[in-house]
């Protein structure tokens, strides 16, 4: 009867799992066994023979009675013969430890009442009392003698299990009574369900006798309002017992769903019970339009189709405004702004009163039935405002003879205007919100930003001029993250103006002596050309050549921290370069690490020109932070920052951050700057430095700034509180 647990179960699971975004809609199930399981009598003793044990049992379709693996007779069913609902037939055997006393067949007739017309039998459905006699005849194989016979079975309602008293009259005048155990099987549960594209369902059924839970997922078809089809399915028990359900239909009448699940184990000692049916029936009263069809099975002509779109809106601060949608077949909206559900906003009319700047924006509904959702046409709330000035343009320390280019960002109603003025002159107007400054010379710029409402005018940008020798640089880098078994984070430099002497650094295990836990034991680190070659390999840094002398020296000469020892499981890479380079760090066992790359103080005139890592993103602590530093002068840095999570797809990156945004903070955690999406303005930047394009209207993040030398972090997570792959980079600016 194992099998049988696992049948109702696995048919439950046919109709799990979700292709669409609906809500799931929830209806009652229950299951009921056809038969009815014997147990092994009582034993008694009979003169002349010694102690007998009735069974009742069952064949194992080749005449022989079904024996398990230890020498014991299975108990069997007593289940409907084919095509009656009233004749139960199964097979008995009497039996000492040592010998067969008889053995044979029977049929009794069962009442067949079933007072909630479920389909399921009174006498054994669980929640009804089983207490009922049953006549019959059998036939003795042992003896070839035919008895009639009589059974009373007891059985309490809710109650899985109850006794029977069989008394038999041969032909010959032999009265015989066995008295033993019987028990019947019943399931209950729920099943979750969601049509649309792909219809599906979870069940979830609770077995009364043993307790143990079957659930499963499988998809299901409805060819019309009154039946509905499922495929064969596996389903799997609380025990750990696999099991696989035959396709089957089921039936409709009112908000009933009957039908039978047929199980089949493949077990040889249960093979007699393999596509054994079990009645079930589901009761839906979900009826979203009122039709008299629960939703399992209403042949809803499809999604909602909108017929009329919402329209566009400009409209003055304060006044009321409203978007309309019609949707032939619609139960349910949701208006969107800005990609952002609106609580509450659930009608076909979304009405806005004492509109605000901020309502401004992009919006949409998404008009939903059981079969699927429709999303109407995208349109804008425009407010006509004065220009805001979002982005100061920045003050730049340009090296003398460097082209220079200020920027700024501005909200408002277009079409805006923005007219540059440098020491109070007008040198510049149009429709760019930047100006690029061909040679550089000591100046102070502002920027005025017009339209037909108004006009602002931004701080002043100061340009200063440096000599080449008293220039800074970015000179180090570091990533601190957590990465799994196996996870690579890579880290990519560029040297520019000639050889530079790089150190890189990947630090697990001497993290300890800092205060770190958790750190990966054993990182190590790869270096790559532009064209992918992998030019340098470092598991262990006390395991090169010099023992390590190279990198030792260097990091104490950069600032680096030291590691724990010459025998620690660091890794480490000296490399000379020019041009771009990529280093990758993993390691066999997860951990926390620190990925580091130092200008190390020597080459042929070159310097580090820009620095990037790329890895996942996750939340609290798991956020992807970038620390460098700028030294080697006594003036500002200016820099491009970035992070970059949905323009990553185009370059065949998956899992990217959707939204990423960064802080950028100094040494000591004071806030400097703060980026979510980017300025279009920036892309002539991108261009000027190399830094490959940003998608149009992405929610990758940049900004340009200038710094002073020091130490600063970037901290970059997800603006959504979303996670995945992005990366940070830094570049320098003239």
């Amino acid at each position: 009867m194992r099998s049988s647990i696992v049948i109702l179960f696995s048919l439950f699971a046919l109709m799990a799992g979700s292709a669409r975004a609906q809500t799931a809609k929830s209806a009652s199930a229950t299951i009921n066994a056809k038969a009815i399981q014997l147990l092994p009598s009582s034993p008694s003793n009979v003169t002349g023979v010694g102690v007998v044990t009735a069974f009742y049992s069952t064949f194992n379709g080749s005449g022989a009675f079904l024996i398990d693996s230890r020498g014991n007779y299975v108990s069997g069913e007593v289940r409907p013969r084919a095509g009656s609902a009233s004749l139960f037939e199964g097979a008995y055997l009497l039996a000492t430890p040592v010998a067969t006393i008889e053995y044979g067949t029977f049929a009794a007739a069962f009442p067949t009442t079933d007072s909630d017309g479920d389909g399921t039998i009174d006498v054994i459905q669980f929640d009804k009392a089983g207490s009922f006699s049953a006549a019959g005849s059998g036939v003795s194989t042992l003896d070839r003698v035919t008895f009639s016979m009589s059974i009373q079975f007891t059985r309490s309602a809710n109650s899985s299990s109850g006794t029977y008293a069989a008394t038999t009259v041969n032909v010959l005048g032999g009265t015989s009574t066995v008295n033993g155990a019987f028990s019947i099987l019943g399931f209950s549960g729920n099943v979750n369900y969601t049509r649309g594209s792909t219809n599906s369902m979870v069940f979830n059924l609770t077995s009364r006798t043993s307790g143990e839970v079957f659930n499963g997922t499988t998809s299901f078809a409805s060819a019309n309002s009154d039946s509905l089809s499922y495929p064969a399915f596996t389903i799997r028990g609380t025990s750990g017992a696999i099991y696989s359900v035959r396709a089957g239909t089921f039936a409709r009448s009112s908000g009933n769903y009957r039908g039978t699940v047929s199980l089949v184990d493949g077990g040889l000692l249960t093979s007699w019970a393999d596509f054994l049916d079990y009645a079930i029936s589901i009761t839906d009263t979900n009826d979203s339009n009122g039709d008299g069809v629960p939703d399992l099975t209403d042949p809803t002509a499809g999604p909602p189709v909108i017929t009329t779109q919402p329209i566009s809106r400009t409209v003055s601060s304060g006044a009321t405004t409203s978007f309309s949608v019609v949707a032939t077949g619609a139960t349910s909206y949701q208006w969107f702004k800005d990609e952002r559900a609106i609580s509450g906003a659930t009608q076909p009319t979304l009405t806005l009163t004492s509109v605000q700047l901020s309502d401004s924006g992009t919006y949409r509904v998404f008009a939903s039935n059981i079969a699927g959702t429709s999303t109407s046409n995208s349109v804008t709330l425009s407010i006509p405002s004065a220009p805001i000035i979002t982005t100061q343009p920045f003050s730049l320390a340009v090296l003398s003879g460097i082209p220079a280019t200020l920027s700024v960002v501005a909200t408002g109603t277009a079409p805006l205007t923005y007219s540059w003025r440098r020491n109070g002159l007008l040198v510049a107007s149009g429709s760019t919100p930047s100006i690029v400054i061909s040679i550089a010379i000591p100046s102070v710029y502002t920027v005025t930003v017009s339209n037909s409402i108004g006009s602002v005018t931004s701080v002043a940008a100061a340009i200063s001029v440096v000599p080449a020798s008293q220039a800074s640089s970015v000179t180090g880098v570091a990533i601190r993250t957590t990465l799994e078994a196996q996870q690579i984070l890579t880290v990519g430099v560029s040297v520019v103006g000639g050889l530079r002497g790089i150190l890189f650094r990947a630090a697990g295990p001497s993290l300890g002596a800092l205060g770190v836990s958790g750190t990966m034991p054993d990182p190590k680190i790869s270096l790559f050309d532009p064209s992918g070659n992998m030019t340098a390999l470092n598991d262990n840094w006390g395991a090169s050549s010099d023992g390590g002398d190279a990198v030792a020296a260097v990091g104490a000469n950069v600032g680096g921290f030291p590691f724990a020892s010459r025998n620690s499981l660091d890794a480490a890479i000296l490399a000379t370069i020019s041009g771009g380079r990529t280093i990758q760090v993993s390691g066999t066992s997860p951990g926390n690490v620190i990925v580091e790359a130092y200008d190390g103080g020597y080459g042929s005139g070159g310097r580090l020109a820009n620095v990037s890592a790329l890895n996942r993103v996750g939340t609290g602590g798991d956020v992807l932070i970038a620390g460098f530093t700028i030294s080697g002068g006594t003036t500002a840095k200016n820099l491009l920052i970035r992070a970059v999570g949905p323009s990553l797809t185009p370059l065949g990156v998956t899992g990217v951050l959707a939204d990423p945004q960064f802080t950028l903070n100094t040494a000591q955690g004071i806030k400097i700057a703060e980026n979510d999406n980017y300025a279009s303005s920036l892309s002539a930047t991108f261009a000027s430095v190399g830094a490959f394009p940003l998608a149009a209207g992405s929610k990758d993040a940049a900004i340009v700034t200038s710094l002073p030398p020091g130490g600063y972090t970037v901290v970059v997570s997800g603006a959504d509180g979303g996670t995945g792959t992005a990366i940070v980079e830094v570049y320098e600016l003239p």
